[in-house]
């Protein structure tokens, strides 16, 4: 315990925070801040005899911004998010990896992309925000599944690993509901049947996809210029 307290102190000695219209906040107030709010929820323990990472990133040489429901700021280094628990965390040492309380967290930002929770059918889930639009917005969520190994018939004995899978999702935020889509025509254009002729038109002149992600952000961001 006394070694986890110790790696948790050296790690924020090279955390950065501050708070919006004041000064830096010191090394040792940043700590204090983020035990207090509970930002450490847990050590993060997964079963190494799985193949694979439920990581959705595969280093750890990513730095996390993290705005708090109270405005303040902080910068985590050799961070992650975990798709498996649909939580961020941050790599204290090479066999500590701990979890981030996101009760208190208004939204973060990792690798350029902004990550914020939204709810859908009773359940509080990160999502990724490819796309904010006023009318439209395209959402990404990642998820981490363990695909069990092949079992021999014969002896019960499992003959190949279990190993994590990673799945992506996509949903579309409209009319502030939160809404499961396929990357598919019909569909997409269902969604914007109030200008259906004018994205119609949009794709075939432009050479669109409508089954790409990089073609449906375009699609969007044209759908909210008209």
């Amino acid at each position: 315990m006394k070694k986890n307290l110790l790696l948790i102190a050296l790690f924020f000695c090279v955390i950065s925070s501050y708070s919006q219209g004041t000064k830096a906040i010191t090394t040792g107030r940043i700590y204090k801040d983020m035990i207090d709010t509970g930002f450490f929820r847990s050590i993060v323990h997964h079963d190494n005899r799985v193949e694979g990472t439920p990581y959705l990133f595969k280093n750890w040489l990513n730095s996390m911004a993290i705005t708090a429901s109270d405005g303040k700021n902080y910068t985590i280094p050799n961070s992650n998010y975990d798709a498996l628990s649909d939580s961020f965390v941050a790599e204290i040492s090479k066999d500590s990896v701990y979890r981030f309380n996101d009760s208190g967290v208004d939204y973060i930002f990792l690798k350029g992309i902004k990550y914020k929770k939204y709810k859908l059918d009773g359940k509080n889930n990160f999502y990724a925000i490819l796309f904010d639009g006023e009318r439209i917005s395209m959402l990404k969520r990642y998820i981490s599944e363990i695909k069990e190994g092949k079992v021999n018939r014969m002896t019960g004995a499992k003959i190949t690993k279990n190993k994590y899978i990673l799945k992506e999702k996509y949903y579309v935020y409209k009319n502030r509901k939160l809404t499961k889509i396929k990357l598919k025509k019909k569909q997409i254009l269902n969604l914007l049947k109030d200008k259906k002729q004018n994205v119609k038109k949009f794709v075939l002149n432009k050479d669109l996809s409508y089954s790409k992600e990089e073609d449906i952000l375009k699609i969007f961001e044209y759908y909210n210029s008209i």
